[in-house]
């Protein structure tokens, strides 16, 4: 578990309210400042605006909570980390492919299996949060390779 020295303010989403809110009090546990923001809904088109409470500060690292199996919530996933800048991790159900590729694309550094403990992911939170970790660039390229040309096929 991280030490005092390594706390940090996180920003957590997730399609669930009640996962984002158990993930937020746990890290709130500990030590870190966590914000929950907003999930898009369907209703709305494009991005929406996702800030955290204005009264907070600028979090280092953001978490996303989410299974990457429908497009539709890769694309919202993809609306979040565009809305709110940080170095974001996902944690997800689905299998490694081009699902991952997508939300890799669209600018999350490190992609983990839901299955990763609050331990390990507190100390990945701060290592992601000072840039000391990301996804490999060769898994990298391959995954965003494979959700590029998925998305190629199916674009004509």
């Amino acid at each position: 578990m991280s030490t005092s020295r390594d706390r940090v303010r996180v920003v957590v989403a997730s399609e669930h309210a009640l996962i984002a809110d158990t993930v937020r009090a746990a890290l709130a546990r500990g030590g870190h400042d966590v914000t929950v923001v907003g999930w898009p809904t369907d209703e709305e088109q494009g991005p929406r605006e996702l800030r955290p409470s204005p009264h907070a500060e600028t979090p280092d690292v953001g978490i996303l909570l989410c299974d990457l199996e429908r497009w539709q919530t890769v694309h919202a996933a993809s609306s979040v980390v565009a809305s709110v800048q940080v170095p974001w991790v996902v944690l997800t159900g689905s299998p490694r492919g081009p699902s991952w590729g997508a939300i890799l694309d669209a600018g999350v550094e490190l992609v983990l299996a839901e299955s990763t403990r609050l331990e390990e992911l507190d100390d990945l939170l701060v290592a992601v949060a000072e840039r000391r970790t990301a996804t490999p660039l060769d898994e990298r390229t391959e995954l965003v390779s494979a959700w590029r040309e998925l998305h190629a096929d199916n674009s004509c």
